[in-house]
């Protein structure tokens, strides 16, 4: 690479939320003297009340180029939304979808893009027919303590805002088995008045950062019947911290999750979003698949919890190998 560093800058909205993460998981792969990162926070997709906002950044794209007779920067990198006026910033435009958010309205750019970089194959199948894909991979933050020895007879799960992750579905479940081992199931957006059960510990209130490691590693077993995702990083999380992972029988989450890691939930009806699709669980396929969970032995358990720590290693490695060869042949 040439002694003059790449300048690289992310184009993606600082959502507090998983685009937040996945810039800092790309700043971190490229945190190095060959790299000169930047990371445009403010550029929403979408044309709405940003007319001011376009004729700024076109003004003040023109004032450079007529000052260096070149774009800003060598490369944009764009997560998940397609802000157009930004193409003339770089001399290389690369995307990195995500079909659950991808829109009709964006399809039209992506000729304008060099790559499209996918994070699973899914991605790859989908925007092959309208661009340049690249198989690039993903990875989540490591969060291994391994001064923590994961408990295979505990389980865990990460709520959200949303209902995509099967938070309800799986409250539901345990309830009616007070059979099944312990399970600490956290979201605050469940109802203060959410009846729990003797084996179910609901946390609904905001979890410490250093908490919330520490419960990720102490439960060896992590259940997500997760309905649709742009990558899954609850999912590698889980993996990371060694955890059995269990998660739904459909793309992309079977992509991370296979027999060798954890267990697969079968899903009753699909449902398209955008260029995604919703992959809805029903009591009773989620039901059976806790059963066979639990029916299953500690050592296998521990072994879908060892094998999938490999898996999240050996992703972590390919993602950031294959980001710095396609950045470095540009």
């Amino acid at each position: 690479m040439s002694t003059t560093p790449l300048s690289v800058n992310i184009v993606a909205q600082d959502n507090a939320s998983g685009l937040t993460r996945d810039v800092r998981i790309i700043m971190e792969a490229l945190d190095s003297p060959d790299f000169e990162l930047s990371w445009c926070s403010a550029c929403r997709p979408g044309l709405r009340h940003q007319f001011p906002r376009q004729m700024m950044a076109r003004l003040e794209q023109m004032v450079y180029r007529a000052r260096h007779q070149q774009p800003r920067y060598d490369v944009n990198i764009f997560v998940e939304g397609v802000v157009p006026w930004w193409f003339p910033f770089a001399r290389f435009n690369l995307l990195i979808p995500n079909q659950d958010w991808f829109h009709d309205y964006w399809q039209p750019y992506l000729k304008h893009f060099d790559y499209i970089l996918c994070k699973t194959h899914l991605a790859e199948r989908l925007f092959s027919p309208w661009g340049r894909t690249y198989y690039m991979g993903f990875t989540s933050c490591d969060r291994r303590d391994w001064q923590i020895t994961p408990n295979y007879d505990l389980a865990f799960h990460l709520g959200s805002d949303r209902v995509r992750l099967g938070t309800n579905l799986l409250l539901k479940v345990w309830q009616q088995h007070p059979d099944f081992p312990p399970l600490t199931l956290i979201s605050d957006n469940l109802s203060p008045k959410t009846a729990g059960a003797k084996n179910i510990n609901i946390i609904n209130e905001f979890v410490p950062e250093s908490h919330l490691i520490h419960l990720q590693n102490q439960h060896g077993v992590h259940i997500y019947a997760t309905r649709i995702e742009g990558f899954g990083h609850r999912i590698m999380e889980a993996m990371s911290a060694s955890a059995a992972t269990v998660t739904t029988n459909g793309p992309p989450m079977n992509e991370l999750v296979t027999p060798e890691r954890g267990l697969l939930i079968p899903y009753s009806t699909t449902k398209p979003q955008n260029w995604g699709t919703r992959y809805h669980v029903n009591a009773k396929g989620l039901t059976k698949t806790l059963e066979t969970l639990w029916g299953s032995t500690t050592q296998t358990r521990r072994a879908w919890g060892e094998q999938g720590r490999a898996y999240y290693e050996d992703r972590r490695r390919g993602f950031q190998q294959r980001l710095l060869t396609i950045l470095k042949n540009l």
